[in-house]
């Protein structure tokens, strides 16, 4: 008994999942219902013809193996995507490895600056301000004259707006790093998963979304180490169309009219000699 589900409530659905369905079916060998409308004799025949091995072949390539060899404008958009999700995947690994190392470096800064910084007796960090002159709490409290008075400042003390400068470095290094880390994950690597879906491809209009989506989300740091160039998709692309053109530009292998060729270059020469065309009644070549 086939496991194959039955065709319930097919034609509830759109036009492209119907599509997609039968097209799925038909790449198995297993019958539809309905008069194949995707793989014709011409499919099979690039097997090498009808034999069960061949066929039995055929039935186990994948939806998106036949759409790369069979669709050039489909593999063109494919090996870019793919491309884009490489070059993407790279910057973002260079832009963690270049935050992480950035916020190490701030964050040891940061700390040196706490080491040395003025204490009240509860342990909270203060700060004097050479705009203004006054001393501030870490979190930002202005104190009194009378608070202020009795609290004795190092030779290295660090000054509040360095302090806060530095601290503000930490934090925005810390959300780039939440940013790259979350672009991977939601965007470069669920459109890697879709796109390997051989048996379930995304259609043209999807891998479009996909692409367009890698790039209008793509975080600034991520887009400082882009690389723009992609020798590798544009020799994908160059063979798609390789392919493209040879199946569009097939050579005509037809036999010429071997007579209307004689006729032509008999006529060539008798214009240039000045003798009456044979093709005139009553006349005829000699040899």
């Amino acid at each position: 008994m086939s496991d194959k589900p039955e065709h319930v409530g097919v034609d509830s659905k759109s036009a492209v999942e119907r599509d997609r369905i039968d097209l799925n079916h038909e790449i198995a060998g297993e019958p539809t219902g309905r008069i194949p409308r995707f793989l014709t004799e011409n499919h099979y025949a690039l097997y090498g013809g009808d034999s069960e091995k061949k066929q039995s072949e055929h039935r186990y390539r994948t939806m998106l193996q036949m759409l790369l060899e069979d669709d050039a404008r489909y593999a063109r958009l494919y090996y870019e995507v793919q491309d884009t999700l490489n070059k993407a995947r790279r910057a973002a690994d260079r832009a963690l490895d270049d935050i992480t190392r950035q916020l190490e470096e701030a964050e040891k800064t940061l700390q040196h600056m706490c080491n040395n910084a003025a204490r009240l007796d509860d342990g909270t960090l203060v700060f004097r301000s050479t705009v203004d002159g006054h001393v501030y709490t870490e979190g930002g409290r202005q104190l009194s004259d009378d608070e202020a008075q009795d609290i004795e400042f190092s030779e290295n003390a660090p000054i509040r707006e360095d302090y806060n400068t530095q601290k503000k470095k930490v934090e925005t290094l810390k959300e780039q790093e939440v940013e790259v880390k979350t672009y991977k994950r939601d965007v470069i690597d669920r459109a890697q998963e879709r796109i390997r879906e051989v048996n379930d491809p995304p259609i043209l209009e999807e891998l479009n979304d996909l692409k367009e989506r890698i790039e209008q989300t793509m975080p600034d740091t991520v887009k400082a180490r882009y690389d723009t160039s992609s020798p590798a998709a544009q020799r994908n692309i160059r063979s798609a169309s390789i392919y493209q053109n040879i199946q569009e530009n097939k050579p005509d292998f037809s036999v010429p009219d071997m007579n209307a060729a004689f006729d032509k270059a008999h006529d060539d020469i008798s214009n240039k000699t000045g003798d009456v065309p044979a093709s005139q009644p009553g006349l005829a070549l000699s040899f």
